[in-house]
């Protein structure tokens, strides 16, 4: 599977993915699927030699208040 692939060849990246995820989960503002966790990294991979300084993460709730 794709995500298995990137959490070979990305490492590093994916680490920090699954540590955002945790962080998301504590503060109990979100939460982040296991799904996302390889576009997640693959995302950090690609910004690597931008100078990333700046990560936003929107989420979509599909429902209403």
């Amino acid at each position: 599977d794709q995500t298995g692939h990137i959490r070979r060849t990305n490492p590093q990246e994916y680490g920090l993915a699954l540590k955002l995820q945790s962080e998301l989960s504590e503060s109990g503002l979100t939460s982040l699927p296991d799904s996302e966790l390889g576009f997640i990294a693959m995302y950090l991979y690609l910004s690597k030699g931008d100078n990333c300084h700046l990560f936003s993460l929107y989420h979509f709730f599909p429902f209403f208040l």
